[in-house]
């Protein structure tokens, strides 16, 4: 049994499918990949050994890739199998080229940038994983800059300005919060490609300015954390080109060359003096590709580019050879990108009309990986804006809100459709509510009331007031445990009120006065966002609760008020989503630290009511006058499970 285990598992892993002579006992040869078919023997038995289980539903998580068992529900011998493919992620902030960017799939920054009218940017945006967050912007506005480093030691260096019409050699260095200027460049570049570290980088090829010459460089320069120092030449000169790796590891693969306007494949790799060609050129030659190298230094991959029409196309790098891999959904060019040859991130550039946004992400991995998104859900039965919504996705509740005039409409979502309920006590808008689906609590409204109400599912219930009259506030917590927090008594307050299931006592006051904006959390952890002031003005600030004070936290990217947000959240976990005037569909998620894009919704709207969690949450209702319904979910991850072919 031990041998025939072992040929079984052999045969598996080298030749993907099972072999005749797997089902026989004795000896299995040393290479099973071409054994001589055996007559009558069609497939294996349920039992293979002990080192092959026999389960009635496919494993869950973790399991390693070329992991075997038996699924005795379809009779199957199953195997976790590499997956090798690109999946669609949170867009960029902008659609735009010509930027470049450095870190890991989870970790990276990403500088300026070539957009549609006006046409160059100097924003920066750093990425986490799950969505990107503005950061300090970069001193010059432009594009085609070469970046290197990490999210809080990075350098970037060279770019076309708007005026003149002409590229520089400017190097800033960003420590995580902001730019200062480093020494400059060796010449003036452009799209020039770049390896190694803040301290330690390497900057290669790209575009020259002389446009009465070729374009075309073979400059090598590495930086010491101060300045650039000249080293020896790439063989092949070239611009647009890509590369990774280290000051001492360092590999350079495609590009374009002048005279004559030629897509190149030729690879090189330097250590740490000097560059020697590979024999191991692309299948496909091309430029305005992006390239990351592994950990080891003897893999990586690349895609996209132009060679010269566009490609989604992908090759990695193993160590001897490139071959191709899972193509990217668009086809782009001049496009950005961070990671590894295994866990790599590929994002905007020139698509067939225009600059794109799409960002996509390549893993080689086990798992299949589903972007973060929203999908339509059931529509209410009264549309409206401005209403109390509290609950989880599967179970939440809308009730009153603003139908021209105010409504008292309560209806409850199953995760699939609503129904109507009972009525709220009096009709209302600009409410605020937490709780759940059978214990739920609902405070003030519009016009000004200080009334609280609780809800058990069926009926509602009186409780005590609030100590003032107030609209447009904001409640966290659970029916027992709850905080209100500012709004209108009609003027703007910063007043916080704790609620323990009977009494209203005063807690610590809130750092910024304001109304129409929304919160997550619990008594002892709770979050408020968004929202605005007179005038209005809208908010961006965030705070958290303790239970006994308020503290700054990091600002949404784009303030709002009018904003809906995952009632269910927690303080480290949530979502923010549409609001302003006019309304927007941008989301944003919260990890405890910062906010940081999430995918957009597909209807625009304001003063709408959500619930929910930070990957489960639910958004309905607003302004203008809609009764749809969108449910968010987070990156989900599955076991990537293929059946084992049998010979």
């Amino acid at each position: 049994m031990g041998a025939r285990t072992r040929g079984f598992a052999n045969n598996v892993l080298t030749a993907g499918k099972i072999d005749a002579s797997d089902g026989l006992s004795g000896v299995v040869p040393n290479s099973n990949v071409n054994n001589t078919s055996v007559s009558g023997v069609t497939s294996l038995p349920p039992s293979v050994g002990s080192g092959i289980a026999s389960v009635s539903s496919n494993p869950a998580a973790p399991v390693a890739t070329g992991i075997i068992w038996y699924n005795t529900s379809d009779e199957r011998f199953k195997v976790a199998a590499v997956s090798k493919a690109f999946a669609s992620q949170v867009p960029y902030p902008a659609a735009q080229s010509e930027f470049s960017g450095s870190g890991t799939a989870t970790a990276a920054i990403f500088v300026a940038g070539s957009r549609p009218p006006p046409g160059y940017t100097n924003e920066c945006h750093t990425w986490n994983g799950i969505g990107f967050s503005n950061i300090a912007n970069y001193p010059e506005t432009q594009y085609g800059s070469a970046t290197l480093g990490i999210t809080t030691a990075a350098l970037s260096f060279g770019g076309r300005p708007p005026s003149p019409p002409a590229f520089n050699q400017v190097t800033a260095e960003f420590d995580g919060t902001s730019w200062t200027a480093g020494g400059n460049y060796p010449t003036v570049i452009r799209n020039a490609s770049t390896a190694g570290t803040q301290t330690a980088g390497l900057g290669f090829t790209g575009n020259l300015t002389n446009p009465g010459s070729p374009y075309k460089t073979n400059i090598s320069a590495e930086y010491d954390g101060s300045s650039w120092t000249v080293g020896n030449t790439v063989n092949t000169e070239r611009r647009n080109a890509s590369g990774g790796g280290t000051q001492t590891a360092a590999l350079l693969v495609g590009g374009f060359g002048d005279p004559g306007g030629s897509t190149i494949s030729a690879f090189e790799k330097y250590d740490g003096t000097s560059w020697t060609s590979d024999p191991a050129s692309l299948n496909t030659g091309r430029y305005g590709h992006t390239t990351q190298m592994g950990v080891t230094g003897d893999n990586a991959i690349t895609a996209g580019g132009a060679t010269p029409s566009l490609t989604g196309k992908a090759e990695q790098y193993n160590g001897t050879s490139w071959s191709e891999t899972g193509d990217m959904a668009t086809a782009r060019n001049m496009c950005a990108g961070s990671g590894t040859s295994t866990t790599h991130l590929a994002l905007g550039g020139s698509g067939s009309t225009a600059p794109v946004a799409n960002v996509e992400e390549f893993n080689e991995s086990s798992f299949v990986f589903t972007a973060a998104a929203w999908a339509s859900g059931g529509n209410l039965n009264t549309g409206r804006n401005a209403g109390a919504g509290f609950g989880i996705q599967t179970a939440a509740v809308m009730t009153a809100g603003n139908l021209a005039p105010e409504t008292n409409a309560t209806e409850e979502y199953d995760g699939s459709s609503w129904t109507s309920v009972n009525n709220y006590p009096i009709s209302k808008r600009f409410l605020a509510s937490c709780g759940t689906l059978t214990s739920g609590l609902i405070a003030g409204g519009s016009p000004l009331v200080a009334t609280v109400n609780k809800y058990d599912g069926t009926n509602y219930s009186s409780a005590n007031n609030l100590p003032t009259t107030t609209d447009g506030g904001t409640m966290f917590g659970t029916q027992t445990a709850a905080v209100f927090t500012v709004g209108r008594t009609p003027t703007v307050t910063s007043n916080t009120y704790e609620f323990d299931g009977t009494n209203w006592t005063a807690g610590g006051a809130a750092g910024t006065a304001r109304y129409f904006l929304d919160s997550s959390g619990i008594l002892t952890a709770g979050l408020i966002f968004g929202g605005q002031t007179s005038g209005p003005t809208a908010r961006s600030e965030t705070e958290e609760y303790d239970g006994t004070s308020w503290s700054e936290s990091g600002d949404l990217g784009t303030a709002r008020y009018g904003i809906g947000g995952s009632s269910a959240g927690t303080q480290t976990d949530t979502i923010a989503f549409a609001g302003n005037n006019p309304a927007v569909v941008l989301t944003e998620g919260y990890d405890g630290t910062s906010w940081s894009t999430r995918p957009n919704m597909a209807t625009a709207r304001r003063f709408i009511s959500g619930a929910g969690t930070g990957t489960a949450g639910i958004g309905f209702g607003g302004n203008p006058p809609n009764n749809s319904t969108e449910e968010f979910t987070g990156e989900t991850s599955t076991l990537n499970v293929e059946n084992v072919t049998d010979s």
